[in-house]
């Protein structure tokens, strides 16, 4: 699979800024090449080999973000509102469940006076204080 949307460069560090730019490998003719947004994504790495500081550039286009965009990122206050209500609701139920998930090996590790009891019947010890 050809990397669409991607430039890459390699860089020559001690050079002087206007000849670092060794080559750099365009995406396919197709592609949008000449525009990249007004802040394009941009991954440098640095190495060195053969005594020379090297830098490899990757530049992500509008094609490349565009096939890369997380959809589901509207998704993800709505879960938290959701695990928030399930908290709030029902937080007997949910302390029992992650009691019964992570079980000590020990019974000298649960807290004092706190058990893995399970969740009372709806009704039962609303009365009690």
């Amino acid at each position: 699979m050809p990397l669409t949307g991607l430039r890459v460069s390699l860089l020559d560090q001690p050079l002087p800024e206007a000849r670092q730019l060794i080559h750099r490998w365009l995406p396919k003719a197709g592609d949008e090449v000449s525009r990249l947004p007004a802040n394009p994504l941009i991954h440098d790495q640095e190495f060195e080999l053969a005594r020379s500081l090297w830098t490899v550039q990757v530049e992500a286009g509008p094609a490349w973000m565009k096939a890369n965009a997380a959809n589901s990122i509207a998704a993800i206050p709505l879960v938290g509102v959701l695990l928030t209500l399930l908290l709030l609701i029902c937080p007997r139920k949910l302390s029992w469940m992650l009691c019964q998930c992570r079980k000590p090996s020990s019974p000298a590790l649960l807290p004092q006076g706190e058990g893995c009891k399970p969740p009372l019947p709806a009704g039962e010890g609303w009365g009690e204080g």
